[in-house]
């Protein structure tokens, strides 16, 4: 069950909030002052708080500021139930922590239809906040699983390092240009392929990969050829369209207005006429 707590000063007030809560189905506890609200031990924490501004122990507005300071889930949404009615008033009531307010004399309606938007208010921050923790529950069991002791990711580099030498000494070797700068890899002059490599050996897998990683990307300037022509072509096809449709036809109708152009129909009927004379 829903549970509201209610904190005035005035009896006839919280009799008359217990009634209409009671009777829509909430659990009303009661507080006749802001300290006693602070101080109270409830057997279970309010899930709503109904607050009046004018209280004689502590002030309305410095009761919801102490509210909202204490942990979230303790309390968490307040409404502020007051006969102070000015703008100001309510900005003041807002400013200080109130999530709702409520001018009195107030309709029953009115107050249990904001009652119920406040609570789904809550359900929805409650759902939030559960699946934020299972969020970081499963990060940190996905942290600890991923977790690498120091021995273990030492062999991992080791033997990344090893296959890297393998893939990047050994294979390229086969497809060495004699004509490389050898004398700047090497710093002293070579003569044949077998110095060649043992030279190579020498300068560091990590240099050699990067030469070599330069050397196998011909494909981009392929593909950039490629697409390069594409265009181009696409360029001209629309030139072409676009003379086909737009010029060619003008220039064909003020040659037919000169007399300049015939087309086969034209022939065709001169050529009666040549017959018949």
């Amino acid at each position: 069950m829903i549970n509201i707590l209610v904190v005035d000063d005035d009896i006839s007030m919280q009799q008359l909030l217990r009634h209409y809560l009671s009777k829509a189905g909430y659990s009303v506890m009661v507080a006749g002052s802001g300290e006693e609200a602070l101080s109270k031990k409830f057997s279970v924490m309010p899930d709503l708080i109904i607050v009046d501004r004018i209280m004689a122990e502590l002030d309305g507005f410095d009761l919801v500021r102490k509210l909202k300071s204490k942990k979230p889930s303790v309390y968490r949404r307040v409404i502020m139930l007051t006969v102070c009615s000015t703008p100001l008033d309510v900005l003041e009531g807002l400013n200080a922590g109130a999530d709702d307010y409520i001018v009195k004399p107030f309709k029953p309606n009115i107050l249990l239809a904001r009652v119920k938007t406040q609570l789904r208010i809550k359900d929805t921050i409650d759902d939030l906040r559960s699946e934020v923790n299972d969020l970081e529950k499963q990060l940190a069991q996905q942290s600890q699983a991923r977790t690498i002791s120091p021995d273990d990711s030492k062999k991992r580099i080791d033997s990344n390092d090893n296959d890297e030498k393998s893939n990047n000494i050994d294979d390229p070797l086969r497809e060495l240009d004699l004509n490389l700068d050898i004398n700047a890899l090497s710093g002293h002059e070579i003569n044949n392929k077998e110095e060649w490599a043992d030279s190579v050996k020498n300068i560091g897998s990590r240099q050699i990969a990067a030469s070599f990683s330069r050397r196998k990307r011909p494909w981009t300037r392929r593909y950039r050829l490629y697409i390069a022509i594409f265009g181009i072509s696409i360029l001209l096809s629309s030139i072409l369209i676009f003379i086909e449709k737009k010029v060619l036809p003008s220039f064909r109708d003020a040659l037919h207005k000169q007399g300049q152009f015939y087309e086969p129909k034209d022939f065709k009927r001169d050529e009666i006429k040549r017959k018949s004379l």
